[in-house]
C-alpha cells in the first residue's frame, strides 16, 4: 500500500511538473504566431498606401480629362504600384524572413480595376449616372468587404463601411466628374489613414 501510495504521489508530482512546461510551450507558440501575424500585418499598409495615392491623383484628373478617360491612368499606376509593392515585399522578406506572395495582391487589384471599368462602361451605355460614376467605387467597396471576411480583419471591415458611407454621401451632393473626384478623395483618405493605423498597430506591438 505504501509503495502504491508513493508511486501515486510520484506520478502526481510529475504531472504537476509537466503542466507548467506544457503551458509555457503553448504560450511560446501563441506568441510566435502573434509575432508572425504582426509582421504580416505590417506589410498590408504598403499596398493600401499605394492605392490611396492612386485615388488621390485620380481626384483632380477626373475633373481635367473626364471620368470616362481614366483607363490609361489606372493602367500606368497599376503597373507602377505592382512593381513598387513587389520590391517592398521582397525587401521585407529578406529582412524578416516573412515571404509574401505578390501575385494574389496583383490579381486582386486587376480584378478590382477591371470590375470598376465594367461598371463605368455599363453605366455609360445604360445612361446611368449613378452606375457610371459611383459603380466603380462600390466594386472596390465590395472587394474590401470580401477581404475583411476572408482575413477576419476589423480594419478592412471598417474601411469598407466608411467607403460605402463615402459613396452614399457623395451621391446627393455631387454629379458626374465632381462626384468621382469627391469619392476619390474620400477613398484616398480612408486608405491612407487605414495604412497609417495598421502600420502603427503592427509596429507598436513588436
Amino acid at each position: 500500500m505504501k509503495a502504491r501510495s508513493k508511486g501515486s504521489q510520484s506520478l502526481r508530482d510529475e504531472t504537476i511538473a509537466v503542466r507548467p512546461l506544457a503551458a509555457r510551450q503553448a504560450l511560446d507558440d501563441v506568441q510566435r504566431l502573434q509575432g508572425v501575424g504582426r509582421r504580416r500585418l505590417a506589410t498590408v499598409w504598403f499596398p493600401l498606401s499605394v492605392f490611396g495615392l492612386i485615388y488621390l491623383g485620380m481626384a483632380p484628373l477626373a475633373l481635367v480629362v473626364h471620368r470616362n478617360h481614366l483607363a490609361p491612368y489606372f493602367l500606368v499606376t497599376l503597373i507602377s504600384a505592382s512593381f513598387l509593392t513587389a520590391r517592398h515585399y521582397r525587401r521585407r522578406g529578406d529582412s524578416d524572413g516573412i515571404e509574401t506572395a505578390v501575385w494574389p495582391w496583383l490579381a486582386t487589384s486587376i480584378a478590382m480595376t477591371v470590375g470598376g471599368g465594367v461598371a463605368s462602361v455599363t453605366g455609360f451605355r445604360l445612361h446611368s449616372l449613378f452606375l457610371n460614376s459611383t459603380g466603380p467605387f462600390l466594386v472596390v467597396t465590395a472587394f474590401f468587404l470580401a477581404f475583411s471576411a476572408i482575413a477576419r480583419s476589423t480594419f478592412l471591415l471598417i474601411d469598407a463601411l466608411i467607403m460605402a458611407a463615402v459613396c452614399a454621401a457623395a451621391t446627393p451632393i455631387a454629379n458626374g466628374d465632381n462626384r468621382v473626384a469627391t469619392e476619390a478623395i474620400g477613398f484616398a483618405f480612408v486608405l491612407l489613414a487605414s495604412a497609417r493605423l495598421q502600420h502603427q498597430a503592427a509596429t507598436g506591438l513588436n
